[in-house]
């Protein structure tokens, strides 16, 4: 195993083990929790063509905060227990779409999915990595925008009307992301799917083209002095500055388009999902009512009203405690959308995790469970703040479990992956306290074994008290 420091931490399992333990659960220590090697065993499972690709690069077409590791999804749903459930692999949080991805192209059982996510970008991210690009090769898409970019093309292009766009770039920048997005809208008749490819390519130029520092995922103004302490730094960053005041827009969206192109080109190996065996949906909008709507009918599925029958398998990775700021990092490419300020923010406010959350009722907690009740309350004494943040993240993620629940067939299987953090400076076990949430609502949990990844520190104003997650969790609940 690649984490022999610890192993006297944990009760480490090799992918017999693990198996069996999905058969027959069994009480764990809890001094010794269980390890399993997730990266190990999709090469052991996958073999090294598929396993040994961890960069996997058709994931990484566009920027996006907190995304699940590959290979975790890529053993989970490999592994013989799994595979047996039936029916689509549902993802309630599927951010960029690596689960929904994974379950198309998986060489043990590649299978159909369902990706819901509620933040636009992100849905257009799945949308465009989980569809076989069919369009014709990438120098003569270049050349058919490249035409309809001249050919409007002034120096007065149209702006765009939005506060968040004039702040943000310079005037430059605006007229010429203007005319592309407008060259892009004009090539309608090359079909919805290769449009969606030339935009995700255009909003990754917004974020590229802004004056937003890349380092940080939520936009901040990039200044000279943050970069002071080191001369070369200092000389990158003042050069950076001076682009944007007139960025090369046609030509990083150029780059960023044979980069894409390429990426997802390499999924033509998987010939199930090349070839349509399987196929993805993507459902925009909050994961409960889409869950409900999609999976809260009867077992079978019933043609022409949109329900599938209930679900029989859930993956999803939550957003985190103490979240990462996912609305707001993409804040800038949703005003290029057409989002407006307030719309933004209505959507941060629907998302689990946010921190736009209304004042903390003074009642006790009776929905939530009395671990996680305990938690609010502690954390009130050192900030209230806090502590609506905390209660707003665990109500939403009751209303999830109660929704999934609701959405599962009577054998039903979640499997959830989750990591822990710190909430002002102390350590959480989140994982445990959602294991209690879920149970409470009727998924019984039946196994969880832990998975060390590379660091993911979160990204709030208060990052130094956030903690940095150093381990995942993969719970197993099944719906009794």
């Amino acid at each position: 195993m690649a984490l022999a420091s610890n192993e006297t931490r944990y009760e480490v399992l090799s992918s017999d083990g693990l198996q069996h333990l999905l058969a027959c659960p069994r009480e764990v220590d809890p001094e010794r929790p269980l390890y399993f090697d997730f990266h190990d065993g999709a090469i052991d499972l996958c073999g090294p063509m598929h396993g040994a690709d961890i960069q996997r690069r058709f994931h990484y077409i566009h920027g996006y905060p907190g995304r699940i590791h590959p290979w975790i999804p890529m053993y989970l749903l490999g592994m013989e227990a799994m595979s047996c459930v039936p029916g689509p692999v549902v993802d309630p949080f599927s951010g960029t779409g690596t689960i929904s991805l994974e379950s198309l192209i998986n060489p043990a059982r590649p299978r159909s999915s369902v990706a819901m996510e509620i933040n636009p970008l992100a849905a257009l991210i799945t949308r465009v990595k989980t569809h076989p690009i069919r369009f014709q090769p990438v120098e003569e898409l270049m050349a058919r925008v490249q035409d309809e970019y001249y050919s409007e093309y002034s120096s007065d292009g149209a702006i765009e009307n939005s506060r968040l766009v004039t702040f943000w770039y310079s005037g430059r920048a605006i007229s010429q992301l203007s005319q592309l997005k407008a060259a892009i809208e004009s090539c309608a008749d090359l079909g919805t799917c290769t449009q969606d490819f030339l935009r995700l390519a255009f909003y990754s130029v917004c974020r590229s083209s802004s004056r937003a520092d890349p380092r940080i995922a939520p936009p901040v103004i990039l200044k000279e002095r943050n970069y002071s302490r080191s001369e070369e730094s200092l000389r990158k960053v003042s050069a950076q500055l001076r682009k944007m005041q007139d960025p090369p827009v046609f030509s990083m969206f150029e780059s960023a388009v044979k980069t894409n192109y390429n990426r997802l080109h390499a999924l033509s190996a998987y010939k199930s999902f090349w070839n349509e065996a399987v196929n993805a949906e993507t459902l925009e909008g909050d994961c409960c009512t889409l869950l409900r709507e999609r999976f809260g009918g009867s077992d079978r599925a019933t043609p022409g009203s949109g329900s599938l029958g209930k679900a029989h398998l859930l993956v999803t990775s939550p957003p985190y405690l103490t979240a990462q700021k996912y609305i707001r990092s993409s804040k800038l490419q949703l005003a290029w959308m057409g989002y407006s300020e307030e719309q933004i923010r209505k959507l941060d406010r629907h998302s689990i995790g946010t921190e736009l959350c209304a004042c903390r009722s003074e009642q006790a907690v009776p929905l939530l469970p009395l671990s996680v009740s305990s938690l609010v309350e502690r954390t009130a004494a050192s900030s209230e703040e806090r502590a609506r943040s905390v209660q707003n993240y665990f109500e939403g993620m009751m209303k999830f479990f109660s929704a999934a629940h609701d959405s599962l067939a009577s054998d039903g299987v979640v499997v959830l992956i989750t990591g822990d953090n710190s909430v002002c400076g102390t350590a959480v076990a989140t994982h445990a306290l959602l294991a209690d949430c879920a149970e409470s609502v009727g998924l019984h949990p039946i196994l969880t074994v832990a998975n060390d990844i590379k660091n993911y520190s979160m990204m709030t104003r208060r990052n130094s008290t956030s903690g940095v997650i150093h381990t995942e969790y993969a719970t197993w609940l099944r719906r009794t």
